[in-house]
């Protein structure tokens, strides 16, 4: 495989990867749990981010691996609960302890 190959495979890996967390993540966004532990100010913006993260994506035909792999930076990092399902799911399963998030 060449050099050439070599990108663009990685290319279509970091889109491929970006598309399907904002599909798991839009069918999380109707998860019984995470409706439970989170508050709809959260869930609207998670959606938006979501929504536009999915309109860039499709809107950008010559966007490089490095744009994707930013992209998708920007929707998990920094860890929110609403990105991260071990922080949701502990404010159900131990309410008392306090949250670091």
């Amino acid at each position: 495989m060449d050099q050439l190959d070599h990108t663009r495979a990685a290319r279509e890996e970091a889109l491929n990867t970006l598309e399907a967390y904002i599909y798991r993540s839009r069918d999380f966004l109707g998860d019984e749990l995470f409706q439970k532990v989170s508050s709809e100010d959260e869930q609207k913006s998670f959606q938006e981010k979501l929504s536009a993260a999915s309109e860039w994506l499709f809107s950008s035909d010559s966007s490089t691996l490095e744009d994707f792999k930013s992209k998708l930076a920007e929707l998990t990092y920094p860890p929110q609960p609403t990105n991260n399902l071990t922080v949701v799911t502990s404010r159900v399963l131990f309410p008392e302890e306090k949250q670091t998030t």
